[in-house]
């Protein structure tokens, strides 16, 4: 495994921190930089011409103005070329939700305090994220912005899609770039992970899930990962902070712990959840709010 395991447990910014930012754009990478995370998180998929690209969703309803540009035609980002894809704009929704009244707002942007928002998101920001400036990047981007300054989880968006040869692309990308001790490699797609570790022996390989594995040391074993990445949130929470004792499942992380693995929960955005995750002995907590983590590591570091 090239990501090192480290005794602090990594501050992680989920889709580069997207409370702040327009998620998975290299204006929200940047802001998560500057808060002092030691990695980003970003979510990759295939243009129609082969490009890996950053969004998180199968389609480009939600993250950008693909109504209004591409008027009643395909949604998927897989049906249009990495030029197709530069025309739209990736940051003016950002910005209209947030000017949205606090109740109609989405739950990772309702949970940001008066104070963080005049903390992180000032006006030049917001003229910016209007601007039209703010595109859809391409993996290659991240890579060169992170060089040694942080590292980067890269998930491969594959289901329902099934993009071929993501895994190949995302990880010959990588070995280019230079960054492959400093990048994670994740997917709710397990046969990609285990073909992925069948490529490279070296690369750090990550299982995504939102479902509870039986024997998760064994599993990963299986699979030649070498990070578990559990929900812990709503409904994708399987560590037992929604159930009815609402109890950490301290036991999943000691016993991957015991075995040589790593864990690293997806999204973390409560202070309680993210204190008790940390004392637990997570490798690393996924955060839209890496600042809240960043506080936490902090105050609780000898």
């Amino acid at each position: 495994m090239l990501w090192p395991r480290q005794k602090k447990t990594l501050n992680i910014a989920h889709r580069g921190g997207r409370a702040f930012a327009p998620e998975n754009t290299m204006a929200a990478f940047q802001k998560a930089h500057r808060s002092g995370c030691d990695a980003v998180e970003c979510d990759v998929h295939l243009s129609k011409d082969g490009i890996v690209v950053i969004h998180h969703d199968n389609d480009l309803l939600r993250c950008t103005d693909i109504k209004t540009q591409y008027p009643n035609q395909s949604r998927f980002i897989s049906d249009y070329t990495y030029d197709d894809l530069q025309k739209l704009d990736a940051g003016s929704w950002y910005a209209a939700q947030l000017r949205q009244e606090h109740d109609s707002r989405p739950p990772y942007l309702k949970a940001m305090t008066t104070e963080e928002e005049a903390q992180h998101v000032n006006a030049d920001d917001i003229a910016f994220y209007r601007s039209g400036h703010v595109k859809i990047p391409r993996l290659e981007e991240l890579l060169a912005m992170a060089g040694a300054n942080f590292k980067v989880c890269i998930e491969l968006k594959t289901i329902p899609r099934l993009y071929p040869g993501l895994g190949h692309k995302v990880l010959n990308l990588v070995r280019e770039s230079g960054q492959a001790p400093h990048v994670m490699i994740m997917s709710y797609d397990h046969q990609l992970i285990a073909d992925l570790r069948k490529e490279d022996s070296q690369i750090a390989l990550g299982i995504v899930t939102s479902c509870r594995i039986a024997s998760p040391a064994d599993y990963l074993r299986t699979m030649g990962a070498d990070y578990y990445m559990p929900g812990s949130y709503g409904d994708y929470d399987v560590l037992g902070f929604g159930s009815v004792t609402g109890k950490l499942d301290h036991a999943v992380i000691r016993d991957l712990s015991n075995a040589g693995y790593g864990v690293n929960p997806w999204t973390c955005n409560d202070p309680m959840v993210i204190t008790e995750l940390l004392r637990a002995g997570v490798t690393g907590i996924i955060s839209d709010y890496p600042n809240r983590t960043r506080t936490i590591i902090n105050s609780n570091t000898p």
